[in-house]
């Protein structure tokens, strides 16, 4: 996992580094270890604005979350990254599935027709 951050009008401190690295440890056990991350964070008048890009072998993903508070903000990007990355992964094994169900519907219609 690598996790590169971003500041735009803001000094990123170790307390905010630590957060998201450690938010974003769970993409891990859903994603494997071959994820990189970057994350953009920003301030405009008060509010605080975080996106988030998650790019895997198999997924790019962007996650975007704004408020008044920063870790607020980085905790409603990481769900909306949270959720597009179960439902991309249930999409995959799904696909996987059903691949396998249509083979062998295939293979009991071919054995079972009498053969003159």
């Amino acid at each position: 996992m690598k996790v590169e951050i971003t500041g735009r009008n803001m000094e990123i401190t170790p307390a905010i580094r630590t957060h998201v690295q450690k938010k974003l440890g769970k993409f891990t056990r859903v994603l494997g270890d071959d994820v990189n991350f970057h994350v953009i964070i920003g301030v405009e008048k008060e509010r605080q604005n975080v996106e988030i890009l998650l790019k895997s072998r198999s997924l790019e993903l962007i996650g975007k979350g704004a408020s008044n508070d920063l870790y607020n903000s980085v905790m409603l990007a990481i769900e909306k990254l949270e959720r597009q990355a179960l439902k991309q992964k249930e999409k995959m094994v799904d696909g996987k599935r059903h691949k396998g169900r249509e083979k062998s519907v295939a293979e009991e219609t071919d054995t079972d027709e009498p053969v003159t």
